[in-house]
């Protein structure tokens, strides 16, 4: 039987330590705007800053994004016993928790996000968004491919 608690701390942990070491390269190594090709021109390295939520949103608006990402880690802690005692739903949940908590300390410390994985034809993110995104997409999909079996 799977330990949720502790699954979904070491996920969480994971993704916001391997966050964070990349960031901190990014800021060590890199220029604000310079960027680095990796795959011809599908893929970059681009340092950005970000004061905005995804694609920019909310721009300049940092102290209500602390406070989103505030509410969405006491809702997850008030809603903790709902989570599957299953390796799928738990590690989503690691991995939603460890990018917002990635993203909250970038925007507490530095006032905005560092961001830096550009596809050329998406807004550049960061290692933390995307464990957000997948954390809350493959959970949506979980729940509904669940909800069908019953």
């Amino acid at each position: 039987m799977l330990k949720k608690t502790p699954f979904i701390l070491l996920i969480a942990a994971s993704l916001f330590l391997i966050d964070f070491l990349a960031k901190m390269m990014i800021t060590s190594y890199f220029e604000i705007g310079q960027s680095v090709p990796l795959l011809h021109d599908i893929l970059q390295i681009t340092y950005v800053q970000n004061t905005g939520a995804g694609f920019s949103l909310f721009s300049g608006h940092n102290s209500l994004l602390i406070i989103v990402y505030l509410v969405a880690l006491a809702i997850i802690a008030f809603s903790w016993k709902s989570i599957p005692e299953e390796r799928i739903p738990a590690g989503l949940a690691g991995l939603f928790i460890g990018g917002i908590v990635g993203n909250l300390l970038d925007r507490i410390v530095f006032g905005h996000v560092i961001d830096f994985i550009d596809f050329r034809f998406w807004p550049v993110f960061n290692i933390a968004d995307s464990g957000i995104t997948i954390g809350v997409i493959g959970f949506v999909l979980y729940e509904l491919f669940n909800k069908k079996k019953s």
